[in-house]
């Protein structure tokens, strides 16, 4: 069984200054994320911390990726959502949201939320800002 697990933290400004909780895995992610909604900054941008592996970096989402992102979050349900896994292997993600006092926590296996029917729309919401998050990391990430 090989399951790599992914944990992405974002930060409204509304949180700024709050407690992060620790997500919630059995064990640690290979790949962590943070964004954190800089409550100052006009228009209102990202900062993105990011660790895989030994590697850590740092850097400034634009405020174009920003927007788009802080629509993505705008959109996310406003409940937690955890689909139970079809398959015992691939990648395990963890997506929590803080913008008040309470996180908003969401969890899947691969592409196993396709699954849940009853939540399929939520779960589109939640999977686009996944994937636009993802892909953030990996266009700043450094060379």
């Amino acid at each position: 069984m090989i399951t790599t697990t992914v944990h992405i933290t974002i930060v409204r400004a509304a949180a700024a200054g709050q407690p992060v909780p620790e997500a919630p895995s059995g064990m640690p992610p290979d790949r962590a994320f943070w964004l954190v909604e800089s409550p100052t900054a006009v228009p209102p941008t990202f900062n993105l911390n990011a660790r895989i592996g030994s590697s850590a970096w740092r850097a400034h989402v634009s405020a174009a990726e920003s927007a788009q992102l802080a629509a993505l979050l705008d959109a996310l349900p406003a409940r937690d959502l955890s689909a139970p896994p079809h398959s015992f292997d691939g990648q395990q993600i963890v997506l929590m949201l803080l913008k008040n006092e309470t996180p908003l926590i969401f969890s899947w296996q691969n592409e196993d939320w396709q699954f849940d029917t009853h939540n399929r729309a939520a779960w589109t919401h939640v999977q686009a800002a996944a994937d636009t998050i993802l892909k953030l990391a990996d266009t700043h990430q450094p060379l």
